[in-house]
């Protein structure tokens, strides 16, 4: 790396370290997102105690994302409309009080199975707009050109809830069965406290003439909103089409591991993928700063690409780890140059309502990639990974060959974007 890159890095982390609201935001996000990973453990192993049913678990995991998924619709609107510290505050506490409850009832060995999925339900409903008001929040307490650094700090926050919840969550199943769900709640309490001691604004920016306008209104404003920016939204299109890959290679490394080793090791490769997350956003800076966003980005797509396809070729345990790890330290590349652009790019009074469309299309795919792994796992067994690669594939170089979105990349907006 050029020395001049690698001051420029240093120089916006220490200008973030000093981001007093900046540092309540990324520590508020990392304990919520630790309790929500830590459920996402801890849910099924209740599920499979209480029933010793894996299809009980499958629908309760599948209950919790439909109603994220469902919610997330909504959420848009919802943090346009009002205060996100108010919707943050009002979210969180309301799953502190769901999973205290959950807590209390598994402790007393009352809770049924109807019960799981009514929490399950409400739970997804309720992070969905909490989740998407502490997003957008970032763009509001970081400075434009702080940005990139700021969203790879987050990534790593991220990957680094994800391995802290997922491990405390066997553990703490395993000291008591109530421990988890109420220690998921202690994290939303102390999420509270962190967001509310926030001094930057976060009541929206637009007269309260909104409010009085329908909720599809307000989603088709999104809508529109990147029906007229089209270069953005084949670049928000591209992006989902990897996700459509991604979304497939837990599983597949999960089947593929499991065929090969016994289910400590696969757990292992398995929590390689966020190991590598987390490196990758310590680099994801650097690299961008020493290769420039398309380089960068293009080299990110192809080499996850190429990481998704050599999963077919992956010698036992450890090739697949080692393969899994690499793709995975090559998002928050791709995370570190797009979410800047669409902070920047994308007015703040709108930030929900189009980023609730974005949401909708990529988690579309995301959630369609493990169907389509299991069923071509089913049909062409360790092939798989090839075909999986294809959409990843097709966006890199749909992403390579239209001009108009290499130039968005290269040179991105410094201020939100006009209306045609």
């Amino acid at each position: 790396m050029s020395a001049s890159a690698e001051k420029a890095v240093a120089a916006g982390r220490a200008l973030l370290r000093q981001n007093r609201d900046f540092r309540l935001v990324w520590v508020t996000q990392g304990l919520s997102s630790a309790g929500t990973q830590l459920l996402v453990v801890a849910m099924p192993l209740l599920v499979l105690a209480l029933t010793r049913s894996a299809a009980a678990a499958g629908l309760v995991s599948a209950v919790g994302t439909v109603s994220v998924f469902a919610g997330g619709v909504m959420s848009g609107p919802l943090v346009d409309r009002y205060d996100r510290r108010a919707v943050i505050v009002v979210c969180e506490s309301a799953r502190l009080l769901l999973y205290s409850g959950l807590g209390v009832l598994v402790l007393a060995h009352a809770v049924t199975l109807t019960e799981l999925v009514a929490v399950e339900a409400a739970g997804g409903l309720i992070w969905a707009p909490s989740r998407a008001a502490l997003a957008v929040t970032l763009a509001r307490v970081v400075p434009s050109d702080q940005r990139e650094v700021a969203v790879a700090a987050d990534e790593a926050r991220g990957n680094a809830a994800a391995v802290l919840g997922h491990s405390l969550g066997g553990v703490c199943f395993a000291l008591g069965h109530s421990i988890p769900f109420l220690l998921d709640a202690l994290t939303f309490l102390a999420s509270i406290v962190g967001i509310t001691q926030i001094k930057t604004s976060l009541a929206p920016t637009e007269d309260s003439c909104l409010v009085h306008q329908p909720w599809s209104a307000q989603l088709r404003e999104g809508l529109g909103w990147l029906a007229a920016h089209r270069t953005f939204a084949l670049l928000a299109l591209y992006s989902a089409l990897l996700n459509l890959s991604l979304g497939g290679v837990q599983l597949t490394v999960i089947v593929l591991a499991g065929a090969a080793a016994h289910g400590a090791t696969v757990g292992l490769v398995v929590a390689a993928g966020s190991v590598g997350g987390i490196l990758g956003a310590v680099l994801a800076p650097w690299l961008i700063a020493r290769l420039g966003r398309l380089h960068a980005m293009l080299v990110a797509f192809g080499g996850m690409t190429a990481m998704i396809a050599a999963l077919a070729i992956a010698p036992g345990a450890v090739g697949l780890g080692t393969a899994f790890a690499m793709a995975w330290l090559l998002v928050p590349v791709t995370n570190t140059v797009t979410t800047p652009i669409a902070f920047t790019l994308i007015p703040d009074a709108l930030l929900g309502r189009v980023g609730s469309v974005l949401d909708l299309l990529s988690g579309a795919l995301g959630a369609a990639g493990p169907l389509v792994a299991g069923v071509l796992l089913t049909r062409i067994g360790h092939l798989e990974p090839v075909l999986l690669a294809i959409p990843a594939a097709l966006a890199s170089v749909a992403i390579a060959l239209t001009p108009a979105l290499r130039t968005l990349i290269s040179a991105p907006p410094t201020q939100p974007a006009r209306d045609p």
